[in-house]
């Protein structure tokens, strides 16, 4: 059996989720909307170098033959057949 090749999508953030309190009473630092911009493609990549350095796509990998396993199983006897993934 081949499997396609594990890759990561692009991660995304809900832009709807993002509310902007009046900036000039904040008790805290200050952030305005120019900041947030300036560092959501930063955040975003750092997020995606953080799950590809844990394993992510090789627990994707190991996760799909197991799943894949499982599903043969239910039919099959895996006792009787040798099931090898490309």
């Amino acid at each position: 059996m081949t499997l396609p090749e594990f890759r990561l999508f692009e991660p995304s953030l809900l832009e709807d989720s993002f509310k902007l309190y009046h900036e000039a009473e904040s008790i805290f630092t200050p952030i305005t909307v120019e900041d947030i911009s300036a560092s959501i493609s930063d955040l975003t990549e750092n997020a995606k170098q953080t799950a590809l350095d844990n394993g992510i796509l090789e627990e994707a990998e190991a996760n799909a033959k197991e799943l894949i396993k499982s599903f043969i199983a239910q039919d099959y006897d895996l006792e009787e057949y040798d099931l090898t993934f490309n």
